[in-house]
């Protein structure tokens, strides 16, 4: 016993701390592995934050933009609807004026075609088949100076009523086509409409679908298929005017007021 004793190998100094030593290595190895877990953690919750505050913002600038253009879109319909206006007026304007000029001349003749009838230039003695002619041509005369007095005012008239029909019922300021065209885009021009978007759109990395395109581009040089990738969602296109029918069957071509113009110009003359 005393030589196997003595024999034997030493103990190892401090074997009996191994197993605490070793708990401690696997809680720092622990802890190590939870702090780099949380700060890839943050990292990626940092640039998906990021990414999702950039495409908002860009949705809200997109949308900005979007309004600004409908805006001018809309001044230019107005605009464009309050020449037409103006241009039937003229139209309008032009023919009373031509009606006017013939209602002042007819009616100058007609008074001087009236003393003549009064004063009766022919001579005494003179033949009756004369005086006769006389008075049949003064009388005719009279008869159509009447006549086309009140055809130029009954032209006149007509005109007029022409005008206010333009104007009141066909011609009209699209107005209310414009406002229901702002309601329907209402709904999709809001920070609650970015959120019904796709998480696709919503993270959407910048510069990839640059990239995506640039790769096709390429592989379509090189004569090879690209492959294939899912694209992000788009936000939806807004109601535009032209799109309604409204707007376009409100306000009529410049051209159809032109070939108007002659048949109301020659339905005053007649």
């Amino acid at each position: 016993l005393t030589v196997t004793h003595c024999c034997a190998p030493p103990p190892a100094r401090g074997s009996c701390l191994d197993p605490i030593r070793n708990f401690y290595v696997l809680l720092l190895l622990w802890r190590a592995m939870v702090f780099l877990t949380m700060a890839a953690g943050g990292v990626v919750a940092g640039g998906a934050s990021n990414m999702f505050g950039y495409n908002r913002d860009s949705w809200m600038t997109d949308i900005q933009v979007a309004q600004s253009r409908r805006f001018q879109r809309q001044n230019i319909g107005i605009s464009e609807a309050e020449m037409f206006r103006d241009d039937i007026r003229d139209l309008v304007s032009a023919s009373v004026t031509k009606q006017s000029n013939y209602v002042l001349m007819a009616t100058l003749i007609l008074g001087i075609t009236a003393d003549a009838f009064k004063d009766f230039p022919v001579p005494e003695g003179a033949a009756d088949f004369l005086q006769s002619v006389v008075l049949l041509c003064l009388g005719s005369s009279i008869l159509y100076l009447v006549m086309s007095v009140l055809c130029a005012i009954s032209a006149t008239v007509l005109a007029t009523n022409c005008q206010r029909d333009l104007l009141t019922t066909l011609v009209r300021l699209p107005v209310d086509e414009f406002a229901a065209e702002n309601e329907a885009a209402a709904g999709s021009e809001s920070v609650e409409a970015f959120e019904h978007q796709s998480f696709s759109r919503q993270f959407r990395i910048p510069y990839l679908d640059r990239w995506r395109r640039l790769s096709s581009e390429r592989f379509v040089a090189e004569g090879t298929s690209p492959p294939v990738t899912p694209t992000t969602s788009l936000p939806p296109p807004l109601p535009t005017a032209a799109s309604s029918g409204s707007i376009g069957a409100q306000v009529p071509r410049r051209d159809s007021f032109a070939s108007s113009a002659p048949e109301a110009e020659g339905g005053s003359a007649s």
